[in-house]
């Protein structure tokens, strides 16, 4: 098949009206999906190192909803683990994490308690741990990721440290700080309104109602 339908759906509309077209049968499909996942799975030592991370997400877009993909996915990410680049990082936690707009984001975290196996979202969970602490240890800004892993640990009141949590919360609000300064004195709007709210409520910063005021008119004045 070479890509997932989604991907074949939306950058291959016509191509996917054609697939549709044949009427394949379910269970023939399912077969190519499983069966080009693990061929890409064996071959993964061919994959350089510096694309694993767009190699797992290529891999979570095409499967299905099976437990038998999420126990492959997640041996693989412990074998690629030590030899992850670590500009690679943060396209792994992405995936782990997921960032779908929702509070439980999509991730590899979610799929795994949606198919009731808790034990395997813990093991995700303290995977994506491992790898912030990672970064953190190679100065790797993860900028909004952080966020991301606060959403599920309330969404799925994951039991975890409040130090641990609070830990997160100031480096997330500190990153993102930066991040929305940035974009605000590049001129981008909504970095500029955010920036507004983080000075008013001291996210990553002294509270300054000064700054807030001026970065909120300066939003409006876009």
């Amino acid at each position: 098949m070479g890509c997932s339908l989604f991907h074949m759906m939306r950058e291959y509309p016509q191509r996917f009206d054609e697939y549709k077209a044949l009427d394949i049968d379910p269970s023939i499909e399912s077969e190519w999906i499983k069966e080009e996942f693990e061929n890409k799975i064996e071959n993964i030592n061919a994959i350089p190192t510096n694309e694993y991370g767009h190699f797992l997400r290529s891999l979570d877009s095409m499967i299905e909803r099976k437990e038998f993909y999420l126990e492959k996915l997640f041996d693989l990410v412990l074998k690629i683990q030590d030899r992850l680049p670590i500009d690679q990082i943060e396209n792994v936690l992405s995936t782990i994490i997921g960032n779908n707009g929702t509070k439980s984001k999509g991730g590899l975290i979610q799929k795994s308690y949606d198919l009731k196996r808790i034990d395997l979202a813990n093991k995700f969970y303290n995977q994506a741990k491992f790898l912030i602490k990672k970064a953190e240890d190679n100065l790797i800004t993860l900028t909004f990721v952080r966020g991301y892993l606060i959403d599920v640990i309330e969404f799925y009141k994951i039991e975890e440290s409040k130090d641990f949590i609070s830990n997160l919360r100031d480096k997330h609000n500190s990153e993102s700080f930066k991040y929305f300064k940035e974009g605000a004195e590049e001129g981008n709007k909504y970095s500029m309104k955010m920036l507004s709210e983080y000075f008013r409520e001291g996210k990553g910063c002294v509270v300054n109602l000064e700054k807030a005021k001026y970065w909120e008119l300066k939003a409006n004045e876009k």
